[in-house]
């Protein structure tokens, strides 16, 4: 028999395998999109948890929503970045140390893997993305509708059958104008058939992870906010995003320095003007 040369063609469930490899539990997963914002040079980030019981537990009705206003997506960055995979770009710009850093912002880049399509995944089956770049005149949509199938891509409509990775199909459409991005630019997502245990406490986990994301000691000693804001609210009421580390860094810096330098700013002499420490 003469050689042949045999394809790669991995089963649905590889989807299901890498997101449990890449991705533990809910809550990275939702922190793997917050960095997607951050990396898209967002100015700021809003996640809503919609529909949620009081005790910020799922029902049928629920729905995780994340908006920003960062650079968006072409319909050629979905179907050549989106829609393929530990797509290289990221990982390119990391491996060249000119290059480490976002386009606009020079933010230290976040994302490596291309893990945020695998998050979506884990969070729920339903979902929508909308996106607008700056120049575009219409909002791109990808819609992902996997209720049909188990969570292990094994069956569907309750009826076993070998799922093949490239059966999976994204519907797309476009637009004009734009109806769920608000702002000239910027990604909405739109998670429901929700998967996983949520309640407060892993809310709370949440904001403690993204703080790392904002830069604590500029907000405090020069009294600017930062330039990556997070907002998370839960049915519709706001969450604090501080957490307790700020307050001690706040009372070291208020208390516990060394010393402290005195002076002022003369923009004439564009220099700083000493005058004493204590």
């Amino acid at each position: 028999m003469k050689p042949k040369k045999l394809p790669i063609r991995p089963y649905a469930r590889l989807l299901t395998m890498l997101g449990e490899q890449l991705i533990k539990n809910e809550k990275i997963a939702l922190v793997e999109l917050i960095k997607n914002s951050y990396d898209a040079d967002a100015d700021w980030v809003e996640v809503r948890f919609e529909n949620f019981n009081d005790d910020m537990s799922a029902n049928e009705n629920s729905s995780i929503v994340i908006r920003d206003n960062g650079h968006g997506m072409t319909y050629e960055d979905i179907k050549n970045s989106w829609m393929n995979p530990a797509t290289p770009q990221k990982y390119k710009r990391k491996k060249d140390s000119q290059k480490r850093k976002t386009l606009n912002k020079k933010r230290v880049i976040q994302g490596e893997k291309g893990i945020g399509r695998f998050a979506i995944l884990k969070l729920g089956k339903t979902v929508t993305v909308a996106t607008k770049t700056r120049n575009s005149k219409f909002e791109s949509v990808i819609e992902y509708d996997f209720a049909k199938f188990d969570d292990d891509f094994i069956s569907e409509n309750g009826k076993e059958r070998d799922i093949f990775l490239d059966e999976i199909k994204i519907d797309y459409s476009e637009f004009a104008p734009p109806k769920r991005v608000e702002t000239s630019q910027g990604t909405m997502i739109e998670i429901r058939d929700l998967k996983g245990v949520w309640s407060r406490g892993l809310i709370k986990e949440i904001l403690k992870d993204v703080f790392s994301l904002t830069d604590p000691v500029s907000r405090i000693t020069e009294n600017i906010s930062d330039d990556f804001e997070i907002s998370i609210f839960c049915n519709g009421e706001p969450e604090a995003v501080e957490d307790g580390n700020t307050q001690i860094l706040r009372e070291l810096i208020d208390d516990k320095a060394v010393f402290k330098i005195q002076g002022r700013f003369s923009t004439r002499r564009n220099s700083f003007i000493y005058k004493g420490c204590k």
